[in-house]
Formats: structure tokens, C-alpha cells, sequence
């Protein structure tokens, strides 16, 4: 009886010790998110909650945002109008700096992380 609680009781330990050794691991380093854009542009105006226009006339849609709308859903009145200026609040006054994302949208936008005034939008 002894020897099956010894034998229960070292198996344990070796499951426990197997856990806390996996837990010391690192995570695997993966893709790091920027902080800071490569590329400067002067806002010029919101076109929807996701996207907008420089002065030198680029469409830029912020990367993984869907604004409302954009999925197809129905909207209560004013819901488009607040998510547009809630974007150009977040934008107006102060210098953009953009991460683009690969090649333009469908549209011809531009998809990039957006950043204002050190902050990602």
C-alpha cells in the first residue's frame, strides 16, 4: 500500500514539476505592433468612421476598423455622423503618421495603422 502511495505521490511531482517548467517558458516572439508611423500626412477630412482624406488627396481607411455600417447592418439616425466626427476629433490638430499595411483596398484606399499626435487611432 505504501509503495502505490510513494508511486502516486512521485508521479505528481513529476507532472507538477513538468507544468512549472512549461510555464517558465517564453512566449514565442511574434510580429511586434508599430508605435509610431513611418510616414507623415496632414489630416484633411473624415469621410466615414474609418476612413479619410489627406490635403494631398490619399483616402486613407484605418486598418482592421469597420465602422458602422460598413458590415451591412442598419443604422439609427446620427450613428454614421457620430463614428465620422468621432475620427476627425481624433485626428484634427495634430501630426498623422501612417503604417501602411500592404496594397491598396479594392477602392484604391489605402490601409495603414494610423497614429495622432503620438497615439494610435
Amino acid at each position: 500500500m505504501w509503495a502505490l502511495v510513494a508511486l502516486a505521490t512521485a508521479s505528481a511531482a513529476t507532472v507538477d514539476g513538468a507544468e512549472a517548467a512549461q510555464r517558465k517558458r517564453a512566449a514565442p516572439k511574434g510580429p511586434e505592433c508599430p508605435v509610431a508611423g513611418t510616414r507623415l500626412a496632414a489630416f484633411g477630412k473624415a469621410l466615414d468612421g474609418a476612413s479619410f482624406a489627406t490635403k494631398d488627396g490619399a483616402i486613407v481607411r484605418l486598418s482592421g476598423v469597420l465602422a458602422p455600417g460598413q458590415g451591412g447592418e442598419s443604422l439609427r439616425p446620427g450613428q454614421g455622423d457620430a463614428a465620422k466626427q468621432a475620427l476627425a476629433s481624433a485626428l484634427r490638430g495634430g501630426a498623422v503618421s501612417l503604417v501602411e499595411e500592404g496594397p491598396h483596398d479594392r477602392y484604391g484606399r489605402m490601409v495603414a495603422q494610423v497614429f495622432a499626435g503620438g497615439v494610435w487611432v
